[in-house]
């Protein structure tokens, strides 16, 4: 099967739509209208979507007008897979946070948050609050670039005295 994005436009009045399988795609669309090229592409899973942009947890449908003479764009695609984080601690005892909390910190690469002709994709850094999830909470999906490596602080504060929280692996590629 071959992985495309559905692109939208109108021609003469009438709903159209066309495959985009990453050659050049011509077509005639009415002026001053738009055209919409779907979120994911039809080979898209919920471990792998292709995708123009990424916000608010998903892939984004990405929309353009035709203007009064027509209209060229080119724009760059991900290959985004999703990585389910969280942590716990292991060997007993218990967390005590600083004031304010550390958590631990995830930094990866994703797709930017609006589409674009060049390859520039979007590096995250989100603090635990947001990103990693507390122990005994279900993990948080992240959607990060194929082929990047994701990384996480390797020491947090917040240990007692004799005691150091360590990770024993920091990166996952």
């Amino acid at each position: 099967a071959t992985n495309y994005f559905t692109v939208s436009y109108t021609s003469g009045g009438s709903a159209q739509t066309a495959q985009y399988t990453g050659t050049p795609l011509s077509f005639q669309a009415d002026a001053n209208t738009n055209v919409e090229v779907s979120a994911t592409t039809s080979a898209s899973s919920s471990t792998e979507q292709w995708c123009l942009s990424f916000s608010a947890s998903a892939c984004q449908t990405t929309t353009f007008s035709t203007g009064s003479s027509g209209a060229t764009a080119t724009y760059y695609y991900y290959d985004l897979l999703t990585e389910p984080v969280s942590y716990s601690l292991l060997g007993g005892g218990s967390y005590v946070p600083p004031s304010p909390p550390q958590s631990p910190h995830l930094s990866y690469a994703t797709a930017p948050s609006a589409a674009g002709s060049g390859d520039s994709p979007l590096v995250e850094g989100s603090p635990g609050v947001s990103g990693l999830v507390l122990p005994n909470t279900p993990a948080i999906d992240f959607y990060i670039l194929k082929g990047t490596t994701a990384t996480v602080n390797e020491y947090l504060g917040g240990a007692g005295t004799g005691e150091q929280w360590a990770l024993s692996s920091n990166t996952a590629t």
